[in-house]
C-alpha cells in the first residue's frame, strides 16, 4: 500500500469506492494493532495519503464504525490516544500525521482533533460523583471498586489521566468517598486511592497539592478511627482498616519518592500551589501525628506483620523523603522505644526463616534509624562504615527475644563476633537515647563479661562498652582491681579511641579509678578538646572530679594545639564559675596543682597554659595551707618576671594575679620574707612602672592587677620598712583626674582599685617604694599645697568630690573602697591640715551623702553608719552629728539589730563606742548605752575574710575592698 500511495499517477486512478475501503481497512487495521512495528507501518501510509487532500477529505470523515463489518476508531481518535502512548516513537509518527492532516485544512480539522474524547473513566466518575451525593451505600461501593478494578488494570503504557483536571476530578470523587461516614465505603475509596497513587496514573505534571488532598482524608479518617473506636471496635477491625489506610499511605510515599529520585518525574512536579519539600515534610507530619499512635495502639494488642511491614516501609522512606529533618525525628523514634520495637517484631514474627520481606523491611528501617543517630555522634565518625557493615551483616539473622541477647554477649566462639558488636552497638544507641529495655545491672555485668573475655575489640565497639559501663555503673559494684586491669589493658590495646570526642559519662569513669585516670585522663581529654565542644559540657566534670582538673591542666601546659587552646578557655571559664573555698578545701588537689605548675616553671614553657595555670593556683591559695612549697612558687614566679617584657600581656595579667593573691593570704610572719624577695626584683618594679604609665594603651584587667599588686606591696613595705631597690614612678593625679573626671568611660573594677590604691598612698603618707609625680601642681607650691603635698589642696578637693558620688552608687564593693579611702583622705588632712579636715568635714554635702545613705533601701547599711562614724570622729564631737546620730538610735530601738548584717552590727558597736567617747549629751549617751546592751547577746562578728574572688581575668581579695572597721 505505501508504494501504490507513493506514486501519484496511480492515487488518480484508483475509483472513489476502493480508496474509501482502503481507508476503512487502514482505520480497522490501527484500531486494533496491539504492536509497535505494525502501528508504525499503519502511521507511515497515513502519512503518506494525507499527501492528498482528496484523501485527507475521506480519512476525516469517516466516523466511528462500531457497526460497520470491519470495526474502526476515528482517525483523530486513533492520533489521539498515540500521542498519549508511553512510547515516543508513536508520539513522533503521530504528531507527524496530525500535521500533514491539518496543512490542508487547519480551521476544519482542527475541531475533530479537539472534540475527539477518549473513552476513558470519566463517564464513571461522573456517575460516582452523582452516587456519592446520595444515600445507597451499595451503589457507591460497586462504583469505588469498579474504578479500583479499572486503575487497576489499566495498562501502563497508556494514560488515563492526560490532563490534570481529569485527574483532580477522580481525585474529588476518591476524596468524597473516603469523608464517607460508611466505613465500608471509606474503605473502597482508600483502595482506589491506594491504586491512583502510583506513578504511571499520574498527570503532567505531577498534581501535589490533589496527592496531599487524599492523604489528608485518609490521615484524618485513620485518626478518627483511632480514637473513636479504640474500645468497641474489635483488634481485627482496626487492623483492617489501619491495613487499608497504611497501604494507601505506603503509595503516597512511594509516589513521593520516586518524583524525588527520579529526574524526569522531579522536573514534572507542579509547584504552583505544592514544593516537593512541602510536601515531604507533610508526610513526615502524618507518620508522626497519626500513623505511629495508630499502630502502636494496634500493636500492644496484637501483631500484624502486614500492618508492621506498611508501617515501618512508609517509615523507612522518610529517611530519603526528609533527610534534613531526620536527626530530631530519629531521636524521637529512638526515645520512643522504636528499637526495642522493631526487634520485639523481627523476634516474633520472623524466626524460623518466617515473614522474610517483613524481616527484610524490619532490617532497612532499623539501618538507617542507626546510622541517622550513629552520624550525629562525634565518637563513631571514623567508622561509620564498618560499623554500617556489621549492621548489615547481622541484623537479618538477628530474631531473638531481648532477654536472650546477655546469653550471646557471653557466648565466646569467633563465628558470633559480628552479632555480638550488633548487639553492643544496638544497646548503646538505645541507652543513649533513654530507651532500657534491659536493666541496667544486667547489662552491667553482662558487657563487663563480654570486655573480659574478648580482645583487641575495634575502637567502635570499645567506644560502646565503655559508654554502657559509664551510664550503667550506678547499678553494680565498684570495679575491682581485676576488672580495671581488663579496661585499661583494652584502652592500652587501642589508641585510636582517644583520637575523638568522649562522651562526658565515658570521662566520668576514666576520671573515677584512679588507675584509669593516671594512665588514660589526659589523652582522653585531649581527643574531647580536639573537638569543637561546649565549654559548659566540660565545666561539671572539672568540678566534681578533681583528676580530671589536673588532667585538663596538664592539657593545657602541653605544646601549642588545638587541644591546648581549648583546654585554656575551659579552665578560663572552670575559673569564672569556680569558687576559690570549694577549689582549695580539697589539699590533695591543691598541693598536685602547685606542682604541676613549679614543673613547668622549671621547664621554663611559655605557653597559654602556663598564664591559666597561674591564675588556677591563684584562685586555690589560702593562708592555712601555706607551705615551702609555695615560695618556691613565688621564688620561680619571680625570676619568670624577670623574662617577660610589657607586651606579654596574658603572662603578665597571670603573673600580677599570682603575686597579689599570694601577698593577700601570706601570714603575717612570713610577709616581710615575701616582700623582700619581691622588691629586689627590679624588673617587676620596672614593669609596674611602664605598665602603670602606659595606662591609655594597657589593657584594663593588666591596670587592675598592677594597681592591686602595688597597693600590697606598698603596705608591706611601709609595715616591714623593708629595703627597696628600685622605686616606681607613680602619677597619682593623673589616677585622682580619672576618679573625677572620667568615671562613666572607666571600667568599673578599675575604679575601684585605683580607688584602693590612693587610700594606700594617703595611709602611709610617704614610701620609699613610691615615687609620687607631682607635676600638676603650681610652682611655687602654696602653703596648702606644701602641706598636703603630694596631692595638693585642688586634689584633695577633686578626691573628695568623686568619693562622695562613688558612694551614691549601687555596688556594695565600689561604696566600702570609696568610704575606706575617705577615711584614709581625712585622716590624711587631719594630719597635714587639721584646718582643712575640719571645713571639709562640715561641708553641706557631707550632710547631704549621709541623708542619702541613711535613706537608702528603707534599712540601716553599714557604709551609712561608718560614713557617721568618720564624721563624728574628724569633727571632734556629736553635737554636729546630733541628729543623724539619734536617727539611728530611733531605727534600732524600733526595729532591733536583728536584720542587720554581721558587718552591720560590727559597725553599729564600733559607732556607739566612738560617740560615746566624745562626750555626748547624758539623754543621748544612755540611749546608745542601752543598745549597745541590747548587742551583747549576739554573737560576735567574724573577722574580715580573706576570701579571693575573681572578678573577669583580676583576683581580688574581699578584705581589701569591705568596709574599715579600725578605730578612727
Amino acid at each position: 500500500m505505501f508504494r501504490i500511495w507513493s506514486f501519484s499517477a496511480a492515487v488518480q486512478t484508483l475509483p472513489d469506492t476502493l480508496r474509501q475501503r482502503m481507508c476503512v481497512l487502514l482505520l480497522h487495521t490501527l484500531s486494533h494493532t496491539h504492536t509497535t512495528a505494525l502501528t508504525v507501518n499503519c502511521l507511515g501510509v497515513v502519512k503518506q495519503m494525507c499527501q492528498y487532500s482528496e484523501v485527507v477529505c475521506v480519512l476525516m470523515s469517516l466516523k466511528d464504525g462500531g457497526e460497520d463489518p470491519l470495526p474502526y476508531q476515528p482517525l483523530p481518535l486513533i492520533l489521539k490516544k498515540l500521542l498519549l502512548s508511553a512510547q515516543d516513537s508513536l508520539q513522533v509518527v503521530s504528531v507527524r500525521c496530525v500535521c500533514a492532516v491539518l496543512i490542508h485544512a487547519p480551521l476544519h480539522f482542527s475541531s475533530s482533533f479537539i472534540q475527539a474524547d477518549l473513552p476513558g473513566v470519566e463517564p464513571l466518575v461522573r456517575s460516582l460523583k452523582e452516587a456519592l451525593g446520595k444515600s445507597n451505600t451499595e451503589v457507591q461501593k460497586k462504583g469505588l471498586e469498579l474504578l479500583t478494578v479499572i486503575l487497576d488494570r489499566q495498562p501502563a503504557v497508556v494514560r488515563l489521566f492526560p490532563t490534570s483536571s481529569e485527574f483532580s476530578a477522580v481525585c474529588d470523587v476518591i476524596v468524597e468517598g473516603v469523608a464517607s461516614s460508611c466505613l465500608q465505603v471509606s474503605m473502597c475509596a482508600v483502595r482506589a486511592a491506594a491504586v491512583l497513587l502510583r506513578p504511571n496514573h499520574q498527570s503532567s505534571p505531577v498534581q501535589l497539592a490533589d496527592v496531599r488532598r487524599i492523604v489528608e482524608v485518609v490521615m484524618s479518617k485513620i485518626t478518627e478511627h483511632h480514637h473513636t473506636r479504640s474500645r468497641e471496635s474489635c483488634s481485627g477491625s482496626k487492623s483492617g482498616v489501619l491495613l487499608q489506610t497504611l497501604t494507601c499511605f505506603d503509595a503516597a510515599c512511594r509516589l513521593v519518592e520516586a518524583c524525588v529520585c527520579d529526574s524526569s518525574l522531579k522536573d514534572g512536579v507542579c509547584s504552583a500551589q505544592e514544593t516537593l519539600d512541602s510536601v515531604c515534610v507533610f508526610l513526615l507530619h502524618c507518620c508522626d501525628a497519626a500513623c505511629i499512635p495508630a499502630v502502636t495502639g494496634v500493636c500492644e494488642r496484637i501483631s500484624s506483620p502486614q500492618v508492621l511491614q506498611l508501617f515501618l516501609s512508609a517509615l523507612s522512606r522518610q529517611f530519603s523523603l526528609c533527610p534534613d529533618h531526620m536527626t530530631s525525628f530519629s531521636r524521637k523514634l529512638a526515645a520512643s522505644g522504636f528499637i526495642r520495637l522493631t526487634l520485639e517484631s523481627k523476634a516474633q514474627l520472623c524466626s524460623g526463616n518466617r515473614n522474610v520481606s517483613l524481616n527484610q523491611i524490619c532490617c532497612d528501617f532499623l539501618l538507617k534509624l542507626c546510622m541517622c543517630l550513629i552520624s550525629q555522634e562525634h565518637t563513631w565518625t571514623s567508622e561509620l562504615q564498618d560499623v554500617e557493615r556489621v549492621l548489615q551483616e547481622s541484623l537479618p539473622s538477628l530474631c531473638c527475644c531481648a532477654s536472650d541477647w546477655l546469653s550471646v554477649l557471653s557466648d565466646f566462639p569467633q563465628s558470633l563476633r559480628n552479632t555480638q558488636h550488633c548487639l553492643i552497638y544496638l544497646l548503646h544507641l538505645s541507652l543513649l537515647h533513654g530507651d532500657r529495655f534491659l536493666s541496667d545491672s544486667a547489662v552491667f555485668c553482662a558487657v563487663l563479661r563480654f570486655v573480659s573475655c574478648v580482645q583487641d575489640l575495634p575502637a567502635s565497639v570499645l567506644s560502646s562498652v565503655l559508654y554502657l559501663l559509664s551510664v550503667t555503673q550506678h547499678a553494680g559494684p565498684r570495679l575491682d582491681t581485676v576488672s580495671v586491669s581488663v579496661l585499661s589493658k583494652a584502652l592500652s590495646s587501642c589508641p585510636l579511641l582517644f583520637s575523638r570526642a568522649l562522651p562526658l559519662s565515658v570521662l566520668s569513669l576514666i576520671f573515677l579509678y584512679p588507675e584509669l585516670s593516671e594512665r588514660f585522663g589526659a589523652p582522653a581529654l585531649t581527643g574531647r578538646l580536639s573537638e569543637d565542644t561546649q565549654e559548659q559540657e566540660l565545666l561539671e566534670l572539672l568540678h566534681t572530679n578533681p583528676a580530671a582538673l589536673l588532667a585538663t591542666l596538664a592539657v593545657a601546659c602541653d605544646a601549642e594545639s588545638a587541644a591546648s587552646r581549648s583546654a585554656v578557655a575551659v579552665l578560663l571559664c572552670f575559673l569564672r564559675s569556680a569558687d576559690s573555698l570549694s577549689i582549695s578545701g580539697t589539699s590533695d588537689l591543691c598541693d598536685q596543682i602547685r606542682s604541676v605548675l613549679l614543673s613547668v616553671l622549671q621547664r621554663h614553657t611559655h605557653t597559654d597554659g602556663l598564664s591559666v595555670l597561674l591564675d588556677v593556683s591563684s584562685v586555690i591559695h589560702s593562708s592555712a595551707q601555706m607551705e615551702h612549697t609555695d615560695f618556691r612558687l613565688l621564688y620561680h614566679v619571680s625570676n619568670l618576671v624577670g623574662k617577660l617584657d610589657s607586651s606579654d600581656s596574658e603572662v603578665l595579667l597571670s603573673v600580677f594575679n599570682f603575686l597579689y593573691c599570694f601577698l593577700s593570704v601570706c601570714p603575717p610572719h612570713t610577709t616581710d620574707r615575701a616582700v623582700s624577695l619581691l622588691l629586689g626584683n627590679v624588673r617587676l618594679m620596672e614593669l609596674l612602672e611602664e605598665v602603670l604609665s602606659a595606662s591609655s594603651s594597657s589593657s584594663s584587667s593588666l591596670l587592675c592587677s598592677s594597681l592591686l599588686l602595688l597597693s600590697s606591696l606598698t603596705l608591706l613595705q611601709h609595715k616591714h620598712s623593708a629595703q627597696v631597690h628600685r622605686s616606681v614612678s607613680v602619677d597619682l593625679h593623673q589616677i585622682i583626674r580619672r576618679l573625677a573626671f572620667s568615671k562613666r568611660h572607666t571600667d568599673t573594677l578599675l575604679i575601684k582599685c585605683s580607688v584602693r590604691f590612693v587610700q594606700v598612698c594617703l595611709d602611709v603618707d610617704t614610701s620609699a617604694l613610691l615615687c609620687v609625680c607631682d607635676a600638676a601642681l603650681q610652682r611655687p607650691l602654696t602653703s596648702i599645697d606644701g602641706a598636703l603635698h603630694p596631692i595638693g589642696h585642688s586634689g584633695a578637693t577633686s578626691l573628695m568630690t568623686a568619693l562622695s558620688a562613688l558612694m551614691l552608687m549601687t555596688q556594695d564593693l565600689m561604696v566600702s573602697a570609696a568610704l575606706n579611702c575617705l577615711g584614709s583622705l581625712m585622716g590624711f588632712l587631719r594630719r597635714r591640715s587639721p584646718e582643712t579636715a575640719q571645713h571639709m568635714v562640715c561641708q553641706p554635702w557631707m550632710r547631704f551623702l549621709l541623708f542619702s545613705l541613711l535613706s537608702c533601701d528603707q534599712r540601716l547599711r553599714p557604709a551609712a553608719l561608718q560614713l557617721l562614724t568618720q564624721l563624728v570622729c574628724f569633727s571632734g564631737g556629736v553635737s554636729h552629728w546630733r541628729t543623724e546620730v539619734e536617727s539611728v538610735c530611733e531605727e534600732i530601738e524600733k526595729q532591733g539589730a536583728t536584720n542587720l548584717t554581721d558587718d552591720g552590727t560590727h559597725t553599729l558597736r564600733l559607732m556607739l563606742t566612738q560617740c560615746c567617747a566624745l562626750s555626748p549629751p547624758d539623754d543621748l549617751r544612755m540611749r546608745m548605752e542601752a543598745i549597745q546592751e541590747s548587742l551583747r547577746h549576739l554573737p560576735p562578728s567574724e573577722s574580715s575574710s580573706r576570701h579571693m574572688l575573681r572578678v573577669g581575668r583580676v583576683s581580688v581579695c574581699l578584705s581589701d575592698f569591705t568596709i574599715s572597721t579600725q578605730d578612727l
